[in-house]
């Protein structure tokens, strides 16, 4: 089975309940974060309170997003990850604007022999601007999230995710993402107490191509796993498209009053690919 990345819980480090709570939730990720959950003046003591609860590794998929690497703390966040490579599986960077950030950070890994997952956060105006060629830097690089909050404070429109003009930037991340083979992941719902709102969320992420969330809450996680997951109709309806192409001789078919062919049959190993799969279930 493939890993899927749906719900990533994320909280500071310093509340000393994240991996309790990513666990009792079932969050697909325990998303610890240093860089805006931690105030300046705790940076190091963050770093030392992920490291012990690092000390033995955790079962599931383990996210530390790093401060900016081109602040202070982001360069120590970079000398600090020798430490703790072997008990961490992603590596998020905030506020990736280049390509070359991505490279550098790619070269520091394989110089201390750290194999890690990369997702780079576009949440600047310079950061959508090259989100293209940031998308096909490469390497290391697994997925792009999408961060509401800063690029909705840079353009002066409404920090909620959901209106003409995020919507149109989720479009371009999803779109450059795919192109590349990369994953895309939806910033937080701030809206912690409307469920409602998450589903909508969740329904647009979904239909620009996302493949899964930020979560800033446990009680987030359940409904950003039930939203990314195909629904059984979604699952009966790809299985039923590869059985009804599955001789290799075959183009096209008929399935339910409709024609179907090989563009069909791509669709559906992406719908079972959200459930882990690689073949009908």
């Amino acid at each position: 089975m493939k890993r899927v990345y749906k719900s990533w819980l994320c909280s500071s480090p310093m509340s000393g309940k994240l991996i309790q709570k990513a666990n009792e939730c079932g969050a697909d990720i325990i998303h610890f974060d240093l860089e805006d959950s931690v105030p300046q003046q705790l940076k190091a003591a963050a770093r030392q309170d992920v490291q012990q609860c690092l000390a033995n590794r955790l079962p599931g998929v383990v996210a530390i997003r790093l401060n900016a690497i081109s602040s202070m703390n982001g360069i120590r966040d970079l000398l600090w990850l020798d430490a703790i490579k072997h008990n961490v599986d992603i590596l998020i960077l905030p506020k990736i604007e280049t390509a070359g950030e991505i490279h550098l950070v790619q070269q520091l890994l394989k110089e201390i022999g750290a194999e890690l997952q990369l997702f780079a956060i576009i949440e600047t105006l310079n950061g959508l601007s090259g989100l293209h060629e940031i998308a096909a830097a490469g390497g290391m690089l697994k997925g792009l999230i999408l961060g509401v909050a800063d690029l909705s404070s840079q353009m002066g429109i409404p920090i909620n995710g959901r209106g003409l003009a995020m919507n149109s930037i989720k479009y371009q991340l999803g779109l450059a993402a795919a192109t590349n083979g990369l994953l895309a992941i939806d910033s937080p719902c701030f809206s912690i107490n409307d469920p409602a709102v998450l589903q909508e969320e969740i329904a647009i992420a979904k239909e620009m191509g996302f493949s899964g969330k930020i979560a800033i809450h446990p009680s987030q996680v359940p409904l950003i796993n039930a939203g990314f997951l195909p629904t059984g109709a979604e699952l009966a309806h790809a299985n039923a498209v590869i059985n009804t192409l599955n001789n290799p001789g075959q183009g096209v078919n008929k399935l339910d009053g409709c024609m179907i062919g090989p563009p069909f049959v791509r669709q559906s190993l992406n719908v079972l690919s959200r459930m882990g799969a690689d073949q009908p279930i």
